[in-house]
């Protein structure tokens, strides 16, 4: 009897698994395979970078947006009889920045890039002959734009002693601003009476001064003789230097035919000439 019903028992059992494996299969079988499907990868590629912008005492602005960056194109498009490739510019983009200074040209063409941001009131700024390839995303240094700097300046005197340049000048703050705000000097050397911040071989920063419109800076700036000699200055020559002003947060960059642009000088002093060749060490 025991042994009829293990026997009976074993039945239902094995009966038991068989029903779970059919019902199983086909689950499987019923059940809708979806199709495989390939992921699409997005890849970014363009010319991005972002806009600081500063006030004309130096402040940084909490809002960098509408500043209207544009970038001309430049790629090897000709050829001549000769068989030499010429640079044509070919495209132009334009697009504003956003409340965090950002900017992008997606999606762009291949070439040289000239890309200048400006804002009304403020100085441009400017990366020439930069190389984008469409292969990736490019993202451009920090571009800084500024207002010119409420303030004077007057060139009071220069002289020679022991291989250094002692040059003396008083700033004068023309802003009522409610506290002191600072300036940058730069000296701007030629060999002719023209010498200004967009004609000279040599310029020189001598850093930031502090005031406000009741109390002008007066300082002495020194600098070695031998900047000048490096610069192409030679013993003999007559040496013209003149003054400007810029912001605290000054900028300079070169433009597409590699000539220095400093956008935020623009109030320079008078003239002040010497002799290279009085300056001999005795």
């Amino acid at each position: 009897m025991c042994a009829t019903m293990k026997f009976f028992h074993m039945k239902h059992v094995l009966q038991f698994i068989l029903f779970f494996v059919l019902a199983l299969v086909s689950f499987i079988s019923c059940k809708k395979t979806e199709p495989f499907v390939e992921e699409k990868v997005s890849t970014l590629r363009g010319v991005f970078g972002t806009v600081v912008v500063y006030s004309e005492f130096g402040e940084r602005i909490s809002d960098f947006s509408d500043v209207q960056v544009t970038a001309r194109c430049v790629d090897t498009l000709s050829v001549d009889s000769l068989g030499v490739a010429t640079d044509v510019f070919d495209t132009t983009l334009v697009v504003l920045t956003n409340e965090l200074g950002e900017w992008s040209f997606e999606d762009c063409p291949r070439g040289f890039y000239s890309v200048t941001c400006a804002k009304d009131g403020f100085g441009t700024y400017s990366v020439n002959r930069y190389w984008y390839d469409t292969v990736r995303a490019d993202t451009l240094p920090k571009l800084i734009l500024a207002q010119t700097p409420p303030a004077d300046v007057v060139f009071d005197s220069i002289r020679y002693s022991n291989g250094l340049l002692y040059l003396s000048r008083t700033i004068s703050y023309t802003s009522n601003h409610s506290e002191d705000y600072p300036v940058s000097t730069w000296f701007f050397f030629d060999t002719t009476a023209q010498v200004s911040v967009s004609n000279h071989m040599y310029a020189y920063l001598s850093g930031a001064s502090y005031g406000n419109q009741t109390k002008s800076h007066s300082y002495t700036v020194q600098m070695a003789i031998d900047n000048l000699r490096l610069y192409g200055f030679a013993e003999g020559d007559s040496v013209y230097v003149r003054i400007g002003l810029d912001n605290f947060k000054f900028s300079s960059y070169q433009d597409i035919d590699e000539h220095w642009v400093f956008p935020n000088v623009t109030k320079e002093s008078s003239v002040v000439r010497f002799y290279l060749d009085s300056f001999y060490d005795e």
